[in-house]
């Protein structure tokens, strides 16, 4: 592009002169206007600078602008090389056409695509697209076609969504078929399109075992054709014959139809009618060129309509009425449709010849379903273990006479609530969540202690009444060592002997742990009726126990607390006493298995080590109760040695099949519970194990502080 740049010095300066440069060429100095005419053939930036020199009172300066060249943005250039423009073949029917177009741009091409028409010269389709580079590029692509007109094209596009098309080209297939052979059922139809000629459906209406009858449109003409048998057709409404239909053969319900494309002109005998003109053969075979036309048969007619006068074959002729119609005729014109009737003959045909077969299916099919729906209750039923009462749910017959007669006791109707293994492990997760944020709000002080026993799972089904008071035991000591059910500052004696204490605790649940592997039950019938003896005897056992840590307010002096306790204890060894004589003749207080223990014994072992650890720490720095607190000790020793006459171990008893069932039960959910609680294999024997850790980890925290 050529353009024009001046420059020029201020006014009233005479001697001051300007140096015009481009590109840092220098093209004019003078003291007057500068002009240049200048072509800038390269695309880019350039610059035209006008520098003033100084002279006089003037300073030098200089002005600089800046020119873009850019180039010109055309449009890509679409040539189409193969096949060239009017392209024809005449050789097969399905031709493997190769496309190639090329394509050129000033700046970069993105794609070309394949633009074919359809069979009929319809709209352009895109075929396929091929993506491309650089400036100059060409695309190769191979279409198979069928008879019929093309036209194709190619569309390039370049970076700049510049496009171009190139010049229309065309392709024409033009497969002459000699036959169209067509497998078709009845009620169906089939469209036939022969090179040169127009498109018809042939429809079979209905098939015998050597005939068919057969309507062909688009303007219908009915006709009926036997095996081997060709028909002429007049169907594009010229002067001459231009279909060849052979019945080929008949199968069932369908038959084989071959189509030949003739010119058979139409004699004056031939009969006409509307939509077509029908003649025929005797000859097997179809010919492609010409069919001597048959014997003339009866006028085929459009369905519905009323048969009307033949026109006049030649001009000379006078018109003539169609031949009269027979009876079986008009009555076949009055018939049920085809399709519908043809489908309950072979329904019929099918349904008699297998009656048999399907009767045996469906007594197959009924027996099947009664199998499905009653032996999963039988399998139930027979799983089912038989449920058997203890003795004492049984009641004798009254004013009976030997023999007696026993019946099961009626119990009342208890609500029973399903809960599902997945609930049931939701809520121990969500407990567990509990516990977790409680002992992490009263680390960081978010929550104050309460009297609530807040570390004490939710109870779960089948679980021992020892177990429970064993976990409130745990959690009493625990909420004495934290300070959660007396708040007071607490010494470090008093500490050292809870920590001993809670050790004793944790060491029996471990005990215990071990047990409720084996079996989850640890109290024996006897234990409900003596459950009033117990509960006086642990009522007891807590006053001297609150008496011991001081949470009773007592007002006599020590001399004569240590008398009181020693009073009671007496009473306490004198019931244990008892105890032994009722163990001596019935063991109503030790477990059939080895592993089990009364939950009665574990207690007084708990409470005798608090009397003792306590009578150690409050009665030693006073020397004149140092005898009795002797004499006491003496007696816990007795206590000891007949707590463990009372804890002998029986030998070891064969198991029944219901005690085997129940404990595997019993090792199942604790297995289950312990996946759930740690997450992790081996698991330990129960949820309690969860407990003590935490437990330990806030007694060492404790210590820390």
């Amino acid at each position: 592009s050529l353009i024009d740049i001046n420059c020029s010095k201020l006014t009233g300066d005479d001697e001051g002169t300007v140096t015009l440069s481009i590109n840092g060429t220098t093209y004019s100095t003078g003291t007057g206007g500068l002009g240049n005419a200048t072509s800038f053939n390269n695309t880019g930036e350039h610059n035209a600078t006008c520098v003033y020199t100084a002279s006089q009172n003037y300073t030098t300066t200089s002005t600089i602008f800046w020119i873009s060249v850019v180039a010109q943005d055309n449009a890509p250039n679409t040539t189409l090389i193969t096949p060239t423009a009017s392209y024809t073949n005449d050789s097969t029917e399905n031709v493997n056409v190769d496309f190639n177009c090329t394509a050129t741009d000033d700046t970069e091409i993105a794609n070309i695509s394949l633009y074919v028409t359809n069979s009929d010269n319809g709209s352009f389709t895109a075929n396929v697209t091929t993506s491309v580079n650089g400036t100059t590029n060409s695309s190769n692509w191979t279409l198979s076609l069928g008879t019929g007109n093309y036209t194709w094209n190619c569309l390039t596009y370049d970076n700049n969504s510049q496009t171009a098309w190139g010049n229309n080209h065309t392709i024409v297939i033009n497969r002459t078929n000699s036959t169209l052979e067509s497998n078709i059922s009845v009620g169906n139809s089939s469209t036939i399109h022969l090179v040169g000629r127009e498109e018809h459906n042939v429809t079979i209406d209905s098939v015998t075992a050597t005939s068919a009858s057969i309507t062909i449109s688009s303007t219908p003409v009915t006709f009926t054709i036997s095996v081997g048998e060709t028909k002429n057709l007049d169907l594009e409404g010229g002067s001459s014959y231009d279909h060849a239909v052979t019945l080929s053969s008949v199968s069932g319900s369908s038959a084989v139809v071959t189509i030949t494309p003739i010119n058979v002109a139409v004699s004056s005998s031939d009969t006409t009618s509307t939509g077509g003109s029908t003649g025929g053969s005797s000859s097997s075979s179809s010919s492609s060129e010409a069919a001597a036309p048959a014997t003339p048969t009866t006028p085929a007619t459009i369905p519905g309509e009323s048969r009307q006068p033949a026109a006049p074959s030649t001009p000379g002729e006078s018109a003539q009425q169609a031949a009269p119609t027979t009876a079986g005729e008009d009555a076949q014109q009055g018939r049920q449709p085809l399709a519908g009737r043809a489908f309950w003959t072979d329904f019929k045909e099918i349904a008699g010849d297998y009656s048999t077969y399907w009767i045996g299916f469906v007594i197959f099919m009924i027996l099947l379903i009664f199998v499905f729906v009653t032996v999963p209750k039988v399998m139930r039923r027979l799983h089912t273990p038989k449920k058997v009462l203890p003795p004492h749910h049984y009641f004798r017959e009254p004013n009976t006479t030997p023999p007696r007669k026993y019946y099961p006791r009626k119990e009342q109707d208890k609500k029973v609530v399903k809960i599902t293994k997945r609930k049931f492990d939701n809520d121990l997760d969500k407990e567990m969540d509990k516990i977790n944020a409680k002992i992490s709000g009263l680390r960081k002080g978010d929550i104050l202690p309460s009297h609530k026993k807040s570390f004490v799972l939710q109870e779960i089904k089948k679980r021992s009444s020892y177990d429970k008071k064993l976990q409130g035991k745990l959690q009493d000591v625990n909420n004495q060592l934290q300070g959660y059910a007396k708040v007071q500052i607490l010494k470090e004696p008093k500490d050292r002997s809870l920590n001993q204490k809670l050790k004793k605790v944790e060491k029996k649940l471990s005990e215990i742990d071990t047990i409720g592997s084996e079996k989850k039950t640890f109290v024996l019938r006897e234990m409900k009726e003596r459950a009033s003896y117990n509960n006086r005897l642990e009522d007891k056992l807590r006053e001297i126990n609150n008496q011991l840590h001081g949470y009773a307010k007592l007002k006599k002096p020590k001399a004569y607390q240590n008398k009181k306790l020693i009073q009671k204890l007496k009473k306490v060894e004198k019931e244990l006493a008892e105890v032994n004589t009722i163990n001596s003749k019935k063991k109503s207080f030790v477990l059939k298995e080895t592993r089990r223990r009364t939950s009665y014994n574990k207690k007084l072992e708990h409470k005798y080590d608090d009397v003792k650890e306590k009578l150690q720490k409050y009665t030693k720095p006073r020397r004149s109760n140092e005898p009795k607190d002797k004499k006491l000790l003496q007696k816990l020793k007795q206590v000891e040695k007949k707590l463990a006459k009372i804890n002998k171990i029986e030998p070891p008893k064969k198991k029944s099949s219901i005690e085997l069932r129940e404990e595997q039960k019993a090792k199942n959910d604790v297995k289950r519970i312990s996946k759930k609680i740690e997450k992790k294999r081996p698991a330990p024997p129960n949820e309690l194990h969860n407990i003590e850790k935490k437990i330990k980890k806030l007694q060492d925290d404790i210590r820390n502080n």
